[in-house]
């Protein structure tokens, strides 16, 4: 009996956590995309502020590996690591196809990817960007990451992603709320909800 306690006192804690972590990069998300309605994204000098802009931004959010403004046709053309961006396409990225998709603002999360800019597995947050007619701009991104198995802590008891947080994602998000349009709920991506008490 304890142990159940104590599993679903940890289940609690951990769904929390995932909550406010996703809420944090959905708020610079918001942010990023306002910056990048600015200007238009074919403006060189635009696109330079925003790498400038997304490098200080991620400061303070660890998980958080890349900020990233992808154009219309998929193409990576702002990137806090680097200016100018590494020549990647993403438009066949489940997240960049949902962005495009999406008929409301709402936050896409997509599955657990292989970068192809560093090979690291990564989550991917998303936010489309539209223009003021409603036309598709382009997609924001966060690529997230967290410890993986083969990088755990030596301690057991730390938290893990793939043991502790995954789980936890494909239970209660990713059926209703990730990039598979026919398994969505109210047509809606994910919409993030943070209810403390």
């Amino acid at each position: 009996r304890a142990a159940e306690e104590e599993g679903l006192n940890l289940s609690i804690a951990l769904s929390e956590l995932v909550a406010r972590s996703v809420e944090s990069v959905d708020i610079l998300l918001r942010g990023l995309r306002e910056t990048t309605l600015q200007q238009p994204l074919d403006n060189q000098a635009h696109l330079a502020r925003l790498s400038a802009v997304s490098r200080e931004r991620i400061y303070g959010l660890p998980p958080v590996r890349a900020l990233i403004v992808i154009d219309a046709s998929g193409d990576i053309v702002a990137f806090s690591r680097v200016h100018p961006p590494p020549k990647v396409n993403v438009a066949d990225r489940d997240y960049f196809i949902a962005s495009k998709e999406a008929k409301a603002d709402s936050l896409v999360i997509g599955t657990p990817t292989l970068n192809r800019i560093n090979g690291e597995w990564t989550i991917n947050l998303a936010r489309r960007v539209s223009g003021p007619d409603g036309a598709f701009l382009g997609v924001v991104l966060a690529a997230a990451r967290f410890a993986a198995a083969d990088d755990a802590p030596a301690d057991k008891d730390a938290v893990q992603f793939n043991r502790d947080i995954r789980p936890i994602l494909a239970d209660a998000c990713f059926h209703c709320h990730g990039p598979d349009p026919a398994a969505r709920k109210d047509a809606r991506i994910i919409e993030v909800e943070v209810k403390l008490d």
